[in-house]
């Protein structure tokens, strides 16, 4: 049975769902997912901490090589984050490797 029906039934307000970042270690490949820590009321305040993290990455990653960054909604949306600096030719080879199936 599920928890959480009963306390919501005994009138427990469940907390809401938080925005939250998740990594992928390009580098490595696979399944290599990780989680990044902090949780965000808005969606703004996701999007600058991703934009934050994506910074502090800048300083130790190449562009080719650099972890890429996921935002994760409170409904469980997942979606890309692109970094405000990233260079057009960037997005063309996603798309193209996006419409090869890879």
């Amino acid at each position: 049975m599920n928890k959480i029906v009963p306390k919501a039934h005994d009138g427990e307000v469940l907390p809401p769902a938080k925005w939250r970042l998740r990594g992928y270690d390009t580098f490595e490949g696979g399944d290599a997912f990780y989680d990044i820590p902090g949780e965000y009321d808005t969606q703004d305040e996701a999007l600058a901490a991703a934009q934050r993290y994506s910074d502090e990455l800048k300083e130790s990653q190449d562009l080719e090589l650099r972890d890429q960054i996921f935002i994760i909604g409170p409904n469980g949306k997942v979606s890309r984050f692109w970094p405000a600096d990233t260079p057009e030719w960037v997005f063309a080879a996603y798309a193209d490797r996006r419409r090869a199936g890879l």
